[in-house]
């Protein structure tokens, strides 16, 4: 039983049956003072104070160690706020133990949250089975997107200026957390090859039919 206006564990009774918790309400409702009435203070606890009724979980669903409400505790009283709405659950195995998985879903501080197919975190896109395809399809999506835009500003600029476009605009995508690009696919690792042969390619006005590979070196 715990007390719905209390927090930090004050107030809370442990019981293992539903008669232990009647025979518990009956006491609590006779606890007179000492002529045998109930004091004015006790009159009103007994009317305003509920309980919740819990079931103790032997596993708790726990997050580097601490339980849900004490992470949100932590981040309350330095000032943060934590948004159960926007909280995402990634499933991260093999495709075939995912496809094993259906219907599940975690309760993080009353919100359902079910698995998501994406998630990002500090900008990078994580999938299921870390193929890092999504963040690789963004990646390319955003540098050939910024080519675009300095290939018509290009007739104009100085090559100096137009190296340092493309490395603030190219090569900081190319090189953001590409640790973790470490064993993905031959042909994932081509399409990033693509998008950097492009930008040499518009940097040095190499031709289409011509090769990159001197360039690059």
């Amino acid at each position: 039983m715990k007390p719905v206006a209390k927090s930090q564990g004050k107030g809370i009774f442990l019981f293992r049956k539903l008669k232990d918790i009647m025979d518990w309400k009956k006491i609590d409702n006779f606890v007179l003072t000492q002529d045998g009435t109930r004091s004015e203070e006790q009159k009103d606890a007994a009317q305003v104070e509920s309980y919740v009724a819990q079931r103790y979980i032997e596993n708790p669903y726990l997050i580097n160690g601490r339980k849900f409400d004490h992470i949100k505790f932590w981040m309350q009283h330095n000032f943060l706020k934590l948004n159960s709405n926007k909280t995402e659950l990634l499933l991260i195995s093999s495709k075939s133990t995912l496809s094993k998985t259906h219907n599940l879903t975690v309760t993080i501080d009353g919100t359902p949250v079910s698995p998501s197919t994406q998630a990002r975190n500090l900008g990078v896109i994580f999938d299921p089975t870390l193929s890092l395809e999504p963040h690789i399809r963004q990646v390319v999506k955003t540098s050939f997107f910024h080519l675009r835009n300095i290939a018509k500003l290009r007739p104009s600029l100085t090559r100096p200026a137009a190296e340092r476009l493309i490395h603030a605009f190219i090569s900081s995508c190319l090189d953001y957390c590409n640790s973790l690009l470490y064993g993905i696919s031959s042909t994932s690792l081509s399409r990033l090859q693509r998008v950097q042969n492009a930008a040499a390619r518009l940097l040095t006005h190499t031709k289409s039919w011509h090769h990159i590979t001197p360039v690059l070196k």
